[in-house]
C-alpha cells in the first residue's frame, strides 16, 4: 500500500463526517421550522399529518444515528487526521448539538400541547358520555303497541 494512501483515507473520513454533520444540520433546521408550526397543526381535527410527520422524523433520526455509528467507528480507526479537519468537524458537531437542543425544547413544547389537547378531548368525551346517560334516563319506555298510553308520564 502506498504511503500516501493513509492520507487519502484520512481526508475521506473527515470529509464524509463533515458532509454528515452538514446534512444533519440542514435536516434539524427543517425540523425546527416544522416544530414552530406544530401548535397550529395540533389545533386541527385531522392529526394524521402530525402523526405522519413525527414518524418520518423518527425514521430519519434513526437512519442518521446508524450512519453516525459507522462513521464514528471508521474515525476511531483512522490515524493522523489533520488538526484542521478535526477542528472543522468539532465546530460542525457543536453546531449540530446546539440545534438538537433547540429541537428537543420545541418538541417538548409540542408534546405538552398535544397532551393538553388529548386531555381536553378526553374531558369532552366524558361530558358527552355523561350527557348521553342523562338523556337515557328521560327516554320514553317502549310500548307494547301503538295505542299504549303510560299514565305515569
Amino acid at each position: 500500500m502506498p504511503a500516501d494512501m493513509g492520507a487519502v483515507g484520512d481526508t475521506n473520513i473527515a470529509q464524509r463526517l463533515m458532509d454528515y454533520f452538514q446534512r444533519q444540520s440542514a435536516w434539524l433546521e427543517s425540523v425546527q421550522e416544522e416544530l414552530k408550526e406544530m401548535p397550529d397543526s395540533l389545533q386541527s381535527d385531522d392529526l394524521d399529518e402530525v402523526i405522519g410527520t413525527t414518524l418520518q422524523w423518527d425514521t430519519r433520526n434513526k437512519a442518521l444515528a446508524e450512519e453516525f455509528v459507522v462513521l464514528k467507528k471508521e474515525w476511531d480507526r483512522t490515524e493522523d487526521i489533520p488538526s484542521s479537519d478535526r477542528k472543522a468537524i468539532q465546530a460542525l458537531a457543536r453546531d449540530v448539538e446546539s440545534k438538537v437542543e433547540t429541537v428537543r425544547i420545541l418538541f417538548e413544547q409540542s408534546a405538552a400541547l398535544a397532551g393538553e389537547k388529548s386531555l381536553a378531548m378526553k374531558e369532552s368525551l366524558d361530558e358527552l358520555k355523561q350527557g348521553r346517560g342523562v338523556l337515557g334516563k328521560y327516554k320514553a319506555p317502549s310500548s307494547p303497541d301503538s295505542s299504549y298510553f303510560d299514565s305515569s308520564m
